[in-house]
């Protein structure tokens, strides 16, 4: 494909189970492959990101999304020990500044990013991610009740406040809570599955 001009809608790092890059296609976009662990990337490795960068180059997608892990950066953390915890974050902040650097390499370009994280996570201010935020890129926050999410058990409606650090303007997609007829569910641990 080299040389040929091509230009892919959107990818996706970190990309857990790929649905988002599914819907996407689903929908008629031309989709980069997801990133994720499970199709054999490691985005802590120096050669796995510079192949990433080349393909960015290469294919220069419209849209990146990015949700970082956010296990050490959350307020759940909190019950974790404080060395343990603070020496996972160091591990993981060359890859950090890795994606800080590429989120702002395409905004450079004038391509849309968008990275995801629980609005509390400290990923926003104890990481080089927050070094994003002062070049122009700003959060945007949203409420996951308000697209749907609901405990698969009991149906409660769960509010997961998540936040978006992009330079798009994400009006269907930044929305509060609705408001409901029933309190909100507690999204703890893992639920099983309906």
């Amino acid at each position: 494909l080299k040389g040929r001009k091509i230009q892919w809608d959107t990818q996706e790092l970190w990309g857990g189970s790929g649905r988002f890059s599914a819907g996407a296609f689903k929908r008629g976009l031309y989709v980069g492959f997801p990133v994720d662990a499970r199709y054999g990337w490691n985005l802590a490795n120096p050669q796995h990101q510079k192949l990433l960068d080349a393909v960015d180059a290469m294919f220069k997608p419209v849209v990146t999304l990015n949700a970082p892990e956010c296990t050490c950066w959350s307020t759940s953390a909190t019950t974790r020990d404080p060395e343990e915890k603070e020496a996972e974050r160091q591990s993981q902040r060359p890859t950090l500044q890795w994606l800080t650097d590429r989120t702002l390499r395409q905004v450079k370009e004038q391509r849309g990013t968008l990275t995801e994280n629980p609005t509390t996570s400290d990923l926003w201010t104890a990481s080089p991610v927050a070094k994003c935020e002062t070049q122009g890129l700003r959060r945007r926050r949203c409420c996951q009740c308000a697209h749907g999410a609901r405990d698969p058990v009991d149906k409660a409606p769960i509010r997961k406040q998540t936040d978006w650090l992009t330079n798009l303007g994400l009006k269907k997609t930044a929305r509060p809570c609705p408001g409901h007829k029933v309190p909100h569910g507690q999204l703890q641990g893992t639920c099983p599955k309906s």
